[in-house]
C-alpha cells in the first residue's frame, strides 16, 4: 500500500482554521480573532498571543508552534489537554487531523 501525500501547506492551513473555527462555535464562542486572543491570553499570560496572530490561525495564514497548538486545544476543549499536559497529543491531532471525507 503507498503512504499516502502529504498535502501542500496552504490546504492544511485552511483545514486548519476551518477546525479552529468549527471548535469556537461548538463552544459558543464567536469567530473573532479578538476573543481567540482573549481566551487563549487569559488562560495562560506567559504565552499571550498578538491579536494578529489569533487571526492568521482563523484565516488560514499560520498554524501555531507545538506550544500554542497545546494552549490552543486546551481553549477549545480539544481532549488531551486538560488531564494529561505533555500527554495531550491527541488532543493537538485533533485539530491538525485531516477530517473524513462524506
Amino acid at each position: 500500500m503507498k503512504p499516502q501525500a502529504k498535502q501542500p501547506e496552504h490546504v492544511e492551513r485552511a483545514q486548519f482554521a476551518k477546525r479552529v473555527q468549527a471548535a469556537l462555535v461548538a463552544r459558543g464562542m464567536p469567530v473573532s480573532a479578538t476573543e481567540l486572543q482573549r481566551a487563549f491570553n487569559a488562560r495562560n499570560p506567559e504565552l499571550a498571543i498578538s491579536v494578529h496572530a489569533a487571526r492568521k490561525w482563523l484565516m488560514g495564514e499560520s498554524i501555531p508552534t507545538q506550544a500554542s497548538l497545546r494552549e490552543l486545544a486546551a481553549v477549545l476543549g480539544e481532549r488531551g489537554f486538560h488531564q494529561g499536559g505533555m500527554s495531550g497529543l491527541p488532543g493537538e491531532r485533533d485539530l491538525l487531523s485531516v477530517p473524513a471525507q462524506a
